[in-house]
């Protein structure tokens, strides 16, 4: 029984290997990677700044005459200076519009919206722009969304430019803009507008991995059930060996059932910290500097525990230069970690 059920898991993982080989893989942005807070005022910051025709980007005009041709404009004018850029413009009911700025013939307000539903007071801002417009130039007030906007929630002037709209644009106009530009800004200019038109493409599975999934479902439980069961079978062995070690002067605790924790107080006024964490790579131990001060790497050199066996890394944190494996002995582990924990002590 348990060979079959271990060659049924053999089995599923050579297909899912071969699948996912097959599969089409789209690269993150930079954006992406960075994993911003989504989104909105990272997105405003940045469009904000290439809207700006005098900024150090070098595109000039492009983002706004691309935003021009967008909203429908009958007559975009050939060459475009942006002034009075203002970000998140505070109303006289005290709201905010993300992006508000003027040309030579318009003033336009611009409302960005990424995730959000448009909730916000559409007439409150357009008596804000009202009111900015002394010298009565055309207004452009536009939504710019990830999203196609509901024309029923446009009111008081304003039209709604979503991002695979603009994005395109821009696209379309990049090349003859890009030969000006900043080369540093090029690239960032590029993974932006790659980032804004990734936020247009729908949310949606994979239907060859959703089908296999499906397909092999029993399977994929079990694998999960054993998978649990490992985890949980850490989880006791770390119990185990906390109950064993109590280090004078120490706190401890387990942190996410993975990682069993010391920190010590040296100098009334140091933590220093010795996580001993569990994985299915292995078992590994670090000491660390938990305190916020400067020279971590000297502090470090002076504790007992430190010699040249072990990896003092970028971060100011040593290394144990070898992993013990995961099914090492229970008394195995405790002797090595109360090995370190002796050794969390500054010399003389």
């Amino acid at each position: 029984m348990i060979m079959k059920q271990m060659n049924d898991i053999e089995f599923f993982f050579n297909n899912f290997n071969l699948l996912e080989s097959k599969l089409n893989k789209v690269n993150p942005t930079y954006m992406e990677i960075s994993g911003y807070p989504h989104f909105e005022n990272v997105m405003s910051n940045i469009l904000a700044f290439f809207f700006d025709t005098e900024d150090h980007h070098g595109f000039k005009d492009l983002f706004v005459k691309s935003l021009f041709i967008c909203s429908g404009m009958q007559s975009v004018p050939e060459e475009i200076s942006v002034y009075k850029m203002q970000r998140e413009a505070v109303t006289n009911s005290n709201k905010r519009i993300d992006i508000v700025f003027e040309t030579d013939q318009h003033i336009i307000a611009i409302e960005n919206k990424v995730w959000a539903d448009l909730y916000n007071d559409l007439g409150d801002y357009a008596k804000f722009i009202k009111v900015q417009n002394v010298e009565q130039k055309q207004e452009l007030k536009i939504v710019l969304s990830a999203r196609n906007v509901d024309n029923n929630l446009l009111s008081n002037g304003f039209i709604n430019v979503n991002y695979i709209t603009f994005g395109n644009e821009l696209l379309n106009q990049f090349g003859k803009y890009s030969i000006q530009a900043n080369a540093k800004y090029v690239i960032i200019a590029t993974d932006f507008i790659e980032t804004m038109l990734n936020f247009t493409k729908p949310i949606s599975m994979n239907t060859e991995i959703l089908n296999f999934f499906i397909n092999n479902k029993s399977t994929l439980d079990r694998i999960l059930l054993e998978r649990g069961n490992i985890y949980n079978a850490i989880f006791q062995k770390i119990k185990v060996i906390q109950s064993k070690i109590n280090p004078l002067g120490a706190s401890q605790w387990i942190h996410q059932k993975v990682t069993l924790v010391h920190d010590f107080r040296l100098e009334n006024k140091h933590t220093i910290s010795v996580d001993c964490n569990f994985d299915l790579e292995g078992i590994q131990i670090t000491v660390f500097v938990r305190s916020d001060m400067q020279n971590k790497n000297d502090y470090i050199k002076r504790l007992q525990i430190y010699s040249e066996n072990l990896k003092l890394d970028s971060r100011l944190i040593v290394y144990e230069r070898s992993q013990l494996p995961l099914s090492t002995e229970i008394h195995e582990i405790e002797a090595k970690l109360q090995e370190v924990l002796n050794g969390i002590s500054l010399r003389p």
